[in-house]
């Protein structure tokens, strides 16, 4: 073949499993689920085991009948009733149980009973039509009611219709009505009119999705994952970042996100921390971020003088040799600790892609046959490219939504030069955990969490400060310590 005229090559073999020089091949072991403070409730499958033991929080949970209040177009009251009262009671799907053994209803118990709540309270408040304005009329009735009746809404939803992604700041009654709720410290998890006309043999997933999310939204945690109990404290900050702006040709703006996560008790938790700043503003973001981190987290993990502390940074992009020094000098002036660095850019856009030859593809509901991720490889699996490099398939033949999907591409993490911690194997390793753990989806993600949230709010922050009302303020509060943007 040609390049260009005059210009021709030739395809040769591909670089496979056999050669003399072909990195050795890894899988990421499994990731253990807890759902008990005790750590005696784990089990390898999320889902599974929040059916069997309830969220990790089930017996410190509070509200245990939380109060929400549903916005909704007056003309389809109807139908989010009937939503939601399968949304909060479950929803049986006899088709499920036709062929074979009988297999698992996912939200046969519902949000109360899965949940382990007592009830939960719902009231509604009408808009007269899908305009921003009728919205903003039936958020500020129910905001008036929770202050005629001295309590606070511990939700909203907001039922939306799919042609809201079309509009844009302040013309959008979801974005509008979520501005409002926030600066109120009231989180929101929205539906769209057309999810809710599904199927209850689709419908009971979608239920169980949103579930999740909600649970969170209300400050729950649904589940913790074990973590490697070798060293006395890790912190493991992502840096996400969205474009936003006016259509495919306006003025766009890069926002970045800022994720933290720790080891505490032997377990990962997300911190209740969460910001978005303009792309030139976040380096000293994120240093206060790390700051009031490690203040919060010395504190009630009680570090101690010469702890041995090992700090992860997982980035969209590659940091810089001046960023890394300001954490290290940021790091001596906040104590007396043995401390460990990782910086790793987490990298979308490479040159490599990863076959695996012997995946023949599974099987295709829609197209009946054995079509979908046809040589992808497995999920987990990872391979050192070099003493800092590792290639890394987040994204598994099962994983792979339809067919024309293609070959999922890999993830190249890359190991910046002034780490101390150059471990590649377990770096590469406790990425795949935090693909296991967010909370917006019972699937595994196809980025780490720490990436994954920071482009969830990132995106959201940035499409909020379309609102002209909006004031960035409001995530200083009580709002700012929920998973709010899920």
């Amino acid at each position: 073949m040609e390049l260009l005229p005059g210009v021709p090559f030739t395809i040769q073999a591909f670089l496979a499993e056999g050669f003399d020089n072909f990195p050795a091949i890894h899988n990421a072991p499994a990731v253990t689920y807890v759902f008990a403070p005790t750590g005696e409730k784990t089990t390898r499958w999320n889902d599974g085991g929040l059916s069997e033991y309830g969220p990790y929080t089930a017996q410190t949970f509070t509200p245990s009948t939380p109060r929400i209040c549903v916005i909704c177009q007056r003309t389809r009251k109807g139908r989010v009733e009937q939503f939601l009262y399968k949304f909060l009671n479950g929803v049986t799907v006899p088709e499920l149980n036709k062929e074979g053994p009988p297999k698992r209803q996912p939200f046969a118990k519902g949000f109360i009973h899965k949940y382990a709540l007592e009830n939960v309270e719902t009231k509604f408040f009408l808009a007269d039509d899908s305009t921003a304005a009728a919205y903003d009329r039936a958020v500020r009735q129910a905001l008036a009611h929770q202050t005629k009746e001295g309590f606070r809404w511990n939700l909203a939803f907001v039922q939306t219709d799919e042609a809201f992604h079309n509009l844009y700041g302040d013309e959008n009654p979801y974005l509008t009505t979520k501005a409002a709720f926030l600066a109120e410290q009231i989180p929101v998890q929205e539906f769209e009119i057309e999810t809710i006309d599904a199927p209850d043999r689709s419908l009971c997933y979608v239920l169980n999705i949103m579930a999740l999310a909600t649970y969170a939204k209300l400050g729950g945690i649904p589940w913790l994952i074990k973590a490697n109990p070798t060293i006395a404290h890790e912190l493991v900050f992502g840096l996400g970042s969205a474009f936003i702006g006016k259509g495919r040709l306006g003025q766009r703006e890069r926002v970045v996100g800022i994720t933290t996560v720790f080891s505490g008790d032997g377990n990962y938790r997300l911190s209740n921390l969460s910001q978005a700043v303009p792309v030139a503003d976040y380096q000293d973001a994120l240093l206060e971020s790390l700051q009031d981190t490690i203040s919060k987290v010395k504190r009630s993990m009680n570090w101690q003088p010469k702890d041995h502390v090992r700090l992860i940074f997982h980035a969209f992009k590659p940091l810089k040799n001046a960023e890394a020094e300001a954490v290290k000098k940021l790091m001596d002036e906040l104590g007396d600790y043995d401390v460990d660095y990782a910086f790793i850019h987490v990298v979308e856009d490479h040159p490599f892609m990863l076959f695996d030859e012997a995946q023949q593809g599974v099987w295709d509901y829609e197209t009946r046959t054995n079509s979908k991720g046809m040589f992808a490889p497995t999920r987990g699996l990872f391979l050192r490219l070099s003493r800092s490099e590792v290639l890394m398939s987040l994204t598994g033949a099962k994983e792979v939504k339809r067919p024309q999907d293609g070959i999922p591409s890999p993830l190249l993490l890359r190991l910046h030069r002034q780490s101390t911690f150059d471990d590649t194997t377990y770096l590469a390793r406790q990425v795949y955990t935090f693909s296991c753990h967010s909370w917006r989806s019972f699937f595994p993600a196809p980025m780490p969490v720490t990436i994954l949230y920071s482009e969830l709010i990132a995106r959201m922050l940035g499409q909020l400060g379309t609102v002209s009302r909006w004031n960035s303020n409001a995530m200083l509060g009580r709002i700012g310590e929920t998973r709010w943007f899920l």
